[in-house]
């Protein structure tokens, strides 16, 4: 059973009349980027992160008055601009190793 609008007929004749089958788009006029366009573009992934570290993210946020998510970031870029790959590696290595040393006693 068909209903009377899904028939291909009556589709074409619910078009506008002004619909045109081409467009000229060199007539159209340019349009400036709002100044949110030009900022540096977000990208959104999907980390994870052990309980611990959110929980301390969390807690050294509240402490600065910032969400915590521009925290990690900061703290991120931070590190990134350092430039030191080693640094930041002996860094990790020392948060780890005062985990551990927390949970074992």
């Amino acid at each position: 059973m068909k209903f009377e609008s899904s028939r291909p007929e009556n589709l074409l004749q619910k078009k506008g009349k002004n619909t045109k089958k081409e467009y000229d788009l060199k007539k159209l006029k340019k349009v400036k980027r709002p100044g949110w366009a030009n900022k540096d573009l977000k990208v959104v992934k999907t980390i994870r992160f052990d309980m611990d570290v959110v929980n301390w993210a969390v807690c050294e946020s509240e402490k600065r008055g910032m969400p915590y998510q521009t925290f990690i970031k900061s703290v991120l870029k931070e590190a990134m601009n350092k430039g030191d790959k080693n640094k930041l590696h002996d860094e990790i290595r020392q948060i780890v190793k005062e985990e551990l040393a927390k949970k074992a006693s």
